[in-house]
């Protein structure tokens, strides 16, 4: 929810193989949107605790599409995004861009490949777990108390007395229910 975030089971970028960086194609200030337009050539440049690394983007492509060649010693950051319409995903688009830069050294620990949880993956959500919609359930069981007890506050105190409290807690609490709706959306819209 807070930006573009790098594939945990894999190299940070600038370093050898191949770097994943997951974003939103529509959610949360799209910062992915426009990434299915990228021509050949166009230059990326990734900040990280080593430096300064430049890419050059090599392909686009999606799932089902023929995957590129082992980046082995050389670096490759591969962003992945939805595809489809707005927040109706059609499938997975895959930007690869070939390392331009000298190789930044890798530190001694090993990647292993599987060890990420399933919400991690491409248009993986936390639907499926039961926290995303216990939140939901919780937050949208305040927001119904707290409107109950605006009716019957507005009763007791009058109008404009009732509204000066309850606006703010019933936004405050119509947001949290939104907040919590959102974690059900799959990662990349």
């Amino acid at each position: 929810m807070s930006g573009p975030g790098h594939r945990r089971d894999t190299p940070m970028p600038g370093q050898a193989g191949t770097s994943v960086i997951m974003g939103r194609q529509w959610g949360y200030g799209s910062p992915f949107n426009g990434l299915s337009k990228l021509p050949a050539g166009t230059r990326i440049e990734v900040t990280t605790g080593q430096g300064r690394s430049v890419f050059a983007v090599s392909a686009v492509r999606r799932s089902g599409d023929e995957l590129p060649a082992p980046a082995g010693n050389r670096g490759r950051l591969t962003l992945v995004t939805a595809s489809g319409s707005p927040y109706t995903p059609a499938g997975v688009l895959y930007v690869d861009a070939e390392l331009t830069t000298p190789v930044q050294p890798s530190p001694p620990r090993p990647l292993r490949l599987g060890w990420i949880a399933p919400a991690e993956e491409p248009l993986g959500g936390e639907g499926g777990e039961g926290g995303a919609w216990l939140a939901v359930f919780l937050w949208s069981q305040a927001l119904l108390a707290a409107a109950l007890l605006t009716v019957w506050l507005h009763r007791v105190w009058g109008s404009w007395q009732t509204w000066i409290t309850a606006v703010p807690v019933l936004t405050a609490l119509g947001l949290a229910v939104a907040t919590a709706a959102t974690r059900l959306l799959p990662n990349l819209l």
